[in-house]
């Protein structure tokens, strides 16, 4: 394995690491209602942004928006399009995902932040659909 095969291997499990906290913990388990995201496509990627050490990359959110692997032909535009959708709803909360030009997604810099006092101060709570 050259050394770019081993650095692709650990960016891709430190992705699927932070993916797995937001499943494991609880306060990225929930998501405001008033966020509005409806699908599980829409909580999961949120979720996992919102855990993320860095950059979400494009492969690893078709990973996540399709498991089993039976992913649409043109997974980037689909990826784009939910992310889209995204950033709709979460705009007016002052929350904005940054794109890093074929590479992937990630929270502006206090996106995190914001993001966490909204799951503190929410009293509805909308379950992640995975």
């Amino acid at each position: 394995m050259t050394k770019h095969g081993l650095a692709d291997d650990i960016d891709y499990l430190r992705e699927e690491n932070a993916w797995l906290r937001a499943i494991l913990f609880d306060r990225a388990k929930y998501l405001p209602l008033e966020w509005r995201l409806r699908s599980g496509h829409e909580t999961v990627i949120m979720a996992a942004l919102m855990a993320a050490t860095g950059i979400l990359r494009y492969e690893y959110v078709g990973r996540l928006m399709y498991p089993t692997g039976n992913e649409p032909s043109n997974l980037k535009a689909t990826v784009n399009q939910v992310i889209h959708r995204i950033r709709g709803k979460i705009l007016p909360f002052d929350i904005h995902i940054v794109t890093h030009q074929s590479v992937g997604y990630s929270l502006q810099p206090n996106g995190k932040e914001i993001a966490a006092v909204w799951l503190e101060k929410q009293t509805l709570k909308q379950p992640i659909d995975c």
